[in-house]
């Protein structure tokens, strides 16, 4: 039996491109690190009239923090932008589901070349619509339940 023939350029394995989100992150937190390691003054938090000083690894978490709050854009992660697919997995239904809300105008999205998109707060808006709708029509059949005098056993 003979072996199978391997072209040169598929021995070679080819990592993952780094996400341009994440290296952008990487160079804002090394800028300030730097900054903040040039400098001999220490970081500190005022809380009412009490101020507390952050040691060496308090500051690095702090940094941290404030870069993974925001994003490559400088805005907040609640502006999150999603897929219909991130969507649905989000409210717990299928993306053709997620679709006809969209089509229909009780979801509001908005178009990236032909993809369409939704904001994190308005999908987490629409989920908490939901369940308030859901909550409201278990309570009326529970009302109408105890109306008739029927028992679930």
């Amino acid at each position: 039996m003979t072996r199978p023939r391997i072209k040169p350029s598929m021995r070679k394995v080819r990592s993952a491109p780094r996400s341009p989100k994440r290296a952008v992150k990487v160079l804002a937190f090394l800028e300030l690190k730097n900054l903040l390691s040039g400098t001999d003054k220490k970081i500190s938090i005022r809380v009412g009239n009490q101020e507390f000083g952050l040691l060496e690894e308090e500051q690095h978490l702090l940094v941290e923090a404030v870069l993974d709050a925001v994003d490559s854009h400088g805005a907040q992660k609640e502006r999150a932008v999603l897929s219909t697919q991130e969507v649905a997995d989000l409210l717990n239904v299928s993306r053709p589901f997620v679709i006809k809300l969209i089509e229909t105008r009780k979801l509001k999205a908005f178009k990236v070349g032909s993809h369409r998109r939704v904001l994190k707060v308005d999908a987490l808006a629409f989920r908490q619509k939901m369940r308030n709708e859901k909550n409201e029509a278990l309570d009326a059949l529970a009302a109408e339940t105890a109306r008739l005098g029927l028992d679930f056993e």
